[in-house]
């Protein structure tokens, strides 16, 4: 197994880490434009995405996903296949 440096291994966890963000993340709503800016604490209202968009959302993180794992290849690292996202 050929060494790592130090930088390539910086960037991996990165990755690793912004992968890990994008699996996790639940990206199944939108928010409700209030139409007025929010006071510090205040929470929009969020609404089921229409089964349209949820495609578009889902392609989205695929292709992001699959960037990320093109890069962590490139770097000598094997993406996690357990949490494709998919």
């Amino acid at each position: 197994m050929p060494m790592l440096s130090i930088e390539t291994v910086k960037k991996a966890e990165r990755l690793i880490q912004e992968r890990g963000r994008i699996v996790a993340a639940t990206w199944d709503h939108v928010a409700e434009n209030p139409g007025f800016a929010l006071p510090h604490g205040g929470l929009l209202n969020l609404t089921p995405a229409d089964e349209q968009l949820q495609s578009a959302i889902k392609e989205f993180r695929k292709r992001k996903l699959d960037v990320i794992d093109a890069d962590l290849r490139d770097l000598g690292v094997a993406p996690s296949e357990q949490d494709s996202g998919a």
